[in-house]
């Protein structure tokens, strides 16, 4: 994880900043972190952090057709 955290952010590092990329990558750290420190396994850690942002890519896609 500090790996994650260690370089400044850039425009080369930010991503994909359209849609629901950005809830999806901060659900995606939250996952890979519960599973790194043990606080879930790291399946079910994913699939929480699916679960918490289909709600935003449903609405994304009903709002683009």
């Amino acid at each position: 994880m500090d790996q994650l955290h260690a370089p400044p952010p850039s425009v080369a590092s930010a991503g994909c900043l359209l849609g629901v990329m950005p809830q999806a990558r901060k659900a995606s750290e939250d996952g890979l972190e519960a599973a790194i420190v043990g606080s879930k396994p790291a399946d079910q850690a994913m699939k929480d952090a699916a679960a918490s942002v289909q709600g935003a890519i449903d609405s994304y896609n009903k709002s683009v057709g």
